[in-house]
């Protein structure tokens, strides 16, 4: 059974749900906002959570918002089921036709619910992603270079220093490292600043 909820407070879905258990009948349980639009403020997203807590239960969302953004959001959320109601053309007459999605619209939130549990039955371990990504992070990060034309035996200051890309030299953690070292070479603007570049930290000339 379907059971929607709108109208009703904890202590109605408690005996609703004991007769159910009572009868051995399955049911889910909708979060719904009986107002037409609903807003985003009145969605009640949360509410879903707190549902599946207190019956154990799959819960959805009943949704009149007119638009598929709660829907995507329920979904990404846990939600096992979603209702809308929907029209031909937004030219419809009746009371429901604002707070309904068009045939396009109900395709979008198809879309996106297939997109979205894709996303979920496929979890990304980070570290696994980062050691797949050397190229693109040589070619899109970025590193020290000189902010401008500086000559051998110059005391490093941030004005000499600029980040840019590609990745492959010092990175930008090293920025604060490098201040006060000197320079053993000439370098030229927008050149990458390497570690042999310079002398010790601390070491004088």
């Amino acid at each position: 059974m379907l059971l929607s909820s709108g109208l009703s407070s904890w202590a109605d879905l408690d005996a609703a749900v004991a007769l159910l258990n009572d009868a051995g009948v399955d049911y889910a349980i909708f979060q719904c906002a009986t107002s037409y639009p609903t807003t985003p403020e009145d969605v009640g997203l949360n509410i879903m959570g707190e549902m599946r807590r207190r019956y154990g239960c799959p819960v959805g969302l009943s949704d009149h918002s007119g638009k598929v953004f709660a829907s995507h959001a329920a979904v990404a959320l846990g939600a096992s089921l979603i209702e809308v109601h929907v029209v031909f053309s937004r030219d419809c007459f009746g009371p429901d036709t604002v707070a309904s999605l068009t045939i396009d619209e109900l395709s979008t939130l198809v879309s996106g619910v297939e997109f979205i549990h894709r996303s979920l039955r496929n979890p990304v371990d980070k570290m696994a992603a980062y050691r797949g990504t050397e190229d693109l992070r040589q070619t899109f990060g970025k590193s020290l270079v000189a902010a401008r034309d500086l000559e051998a035996g110059r005391q490093l200051r941030e004005v000499d220093l600029a980040l840019n890309k590609p990745g492959g030299g010092l990175p930008p953690r090293s920025f604060a490292s490098v201040l006060g070292r000197k320079l053993k070479v000439n370098l030229r603007r927008d050149e990458l600043l390497m570690e042999e570049m310079m002398d010790q930290a601390g070491q004088e000339s």
